[in-house]
């Protein structure tokens, strides 16, 4: 079966899900099952809100190819109350519209229970890109003072854990560690080290010279930043938010409040052996045949009827408009 990933990808530094569309499309067209255009493809991916009305066009055009539908961040958690239409828009449309909707984790999933329930789910994590997030042995732990942490958030978004990193450049302790902060970030760091946002590559090279990742980011569905530090080898200390629980497993520890994280940093830091021996994050060819099953065990796709499409194309211009003013 031939998929096309109806997302517009951008190359270099930027956000999470866009970094995880390209590993997969690169991996579906490893595997030979890529369709460059909609047109060849007998299932078409979606990603949330972009493209949405181009996808509901789509689907008038091809009633017989599968529609998934890829779903992930709640947006009133990070934009504000406005966008809670759209995140109600967005998955109305993906659970009529669509023969399978995919969540990026069962906390995303929970947020959507007062919503339209989705006929056909399934849950899939994402993973990075293994030609890029890796360990590699030529740049981990050469023998330094200190303990090296490391937080990226490509969003300046408040909710990203800006007020954990400003805390602990307030409170950790310097003679231990050193921290680096990689991404967009407004105002400065006293002791924290901080770097604009990198290419892949290079971000890569500099997770793999650190030794514990950091995140404060809250309400986040699947953080790529704390899947690309679990490729390159990093144990992580996480808020407990979103679905970082599921990320880390026994690869780290989680802490319940911002006061809570040194303490939870020194743990990892003095029992760091035990800790990454249990880093085992889930590699793109998985997650790409864990695609290729459930998108094989949908059912066969029908055609909408054009009053409900017109509904559905209603009701995401109304969330757009509202999320306007």
């Amino acid at each position: 079966m031939k998929i096309h990933i109806l997302y517009t990808m951008q190359d270099g530094a930027w956000g999470g899900g866009n970094q995880f569309l390209r590993a997969l499309r690169d991996e579906f067209r490893r595997l030979g099952v890529y369709a460059e255009t909609v047109a060849e493809a007998e299932a078409v991916l979606c990603n949330s809100y972009h493209r949405l009305g181009e996808a509901l066009r789509l689907k008038f055009r091809y009633p017989h190819k599968r529609f998934i539908h890829r779903l992930g961040p709640v947006f009133r958690y990070h934009r504000g109350e406005k966008w809670r239409a759209m995140d109600r828009a967005i998955v109305d449309v993906a659970s009529r519209l669509s023969e399978l909707v995919v969540w990026q984790s069962e906390w995303s999933r929970r947020q959507a229970d007062d919503f339209p329930p989705a006929k056909n789910q399934v849950i899939i994590g994402n993973a990075a890109d293994p030609a890029i997030f890796y360990v590699d042995k030529n740049i981990r732990h050469p023998h330094v003072p200190l303990v090296r942490l490391l937080a990226t958030s490509w969003s300046a978004n408040s909710k990203k854990g800006f007020a954990c990193y400003r805390f602990l450049d307030q409170t950790l302790d310097f003679n231990r560690y050193e921290m680096t902060f990689v991404g967009n970030a407004s105002g400065s760091f006293q002791h924290i080290k901080k770097l604009p946002p990198l290419q892949s590559r290079e971000l890569a090279r500099v997770i793999n010279e650190h030794d514990i990742f950091v995140s404060g980011a809250a309400d986040d569905a699947c953080s790529n930043a704390i899947i690309e530090a679990l490729a390159c080898g990093l144990p992580v200390v996480a808020f407990d938010s979103g679905g970082s629980r599921e990320l880390v497993g026994d690869g780290g520890e989680l802490f319940g409040a911002v006061g809570e994280a040194p303490a939870k940093i020194d743990l990892v830091a003095d029992n760091y052996a035990r800790y990454a021996a249990q880093v085992w994050p889930q590699p793109i060819a998985a997650v790409a045949q864990l695609y290729l099953r459930a998108i094989d065990g949908t059912p066969t796709a029908r055609r909408l009827p054009f009053g409900e499409l017109l509904c559905l194309s209603a009701e995401y211009a109304l969330a757009r408009l509202k999320v306007r003013l």
